[in-house]
């Protein structure tokens, strides 16, 4: 290992209650019986949503898990003191747009009806955050290579990294992939 720091990473987060109710048909039976019956549900939970607030390509982390973590106010200079923080980059308008649509995505997804005829979704108090979090960031080298690996600065989980491998044998398995999907693509159906 060359290096071990730890950064801070900014995520928008998004909270919120959703309540939905969805009108329409669910597929019953199989075969020579199936049917669509007509089905009203009702959704009404606690949601929650992340998103990386600035570039993170060289990190690879774009979502974390909030839960169970705890949140404590943003103190600028404890964090520069403890490692590298990154700023948000974006609107905080954008980000709570984006949650509020993934908060009506999930809603229509329990709803859990084949057909919906009306979708209904209300976020009630939706509320936004940045959360600065913690990620611990591992380089090593493997042969002359340099790789990296990030890791979760509360529990401890990789949740990123490059392992050594052949870049040749990466190649030839594309390459070999490519042209057995080709073959079976174009070449077995002429046959039969």
């Amino acid at each position: 290992v060359n290096e071990a720091f730890q950064v801070f990473l900014p995520f928008w987060t998004g909270w919120g209650r959703a309540l939905a109710w969805g009108f329409g048909q669910k597929q019953v039976g199989s075969g020579d019986k199936k049917r669509w019956e007509a089905r009203e549900r009702k959704v009404t939970r606690d949601m929650n949503w992340n998103t990386a607030a600035c570039d993170v390509g060289e990190f690879g982390v774009t979502r974390i898990s909030l839960e169970g973590r705890p949140l404590t106010a943003f103190d600028p200079e404890e964090l520069h003191a403890a490692g590298m923080v990154f700023e948000p980059s974006g609107s905080a308008v954008e980000a709570l747009a984006q949650a509020k649509a993934e908060f009506e995505n999930q809603a229509r997804q329990e709803i859990g009806l084949d057909r919906i005829s009306q979708l209904f979704v209300h976020i009630l108090r939706p509320r936004l955050g940045l959360v600065y979090y913690p990620l611990w960031i591992l380089r090593y080298t493997y042969r002359g290579r340099i790789f990296q690996v990030v890791v979760d600065g509360y529990s401890g989980e990789v949740l990123y990294g490059k392992a050594p491998g052949s870049v040749a044998f990466r190649a030839a398995a594309l390459v070999g992939g490519m042209a057995a999907g080709a073959f079976t693509a174009v070449t077995l159906p002429a046959l039969i």
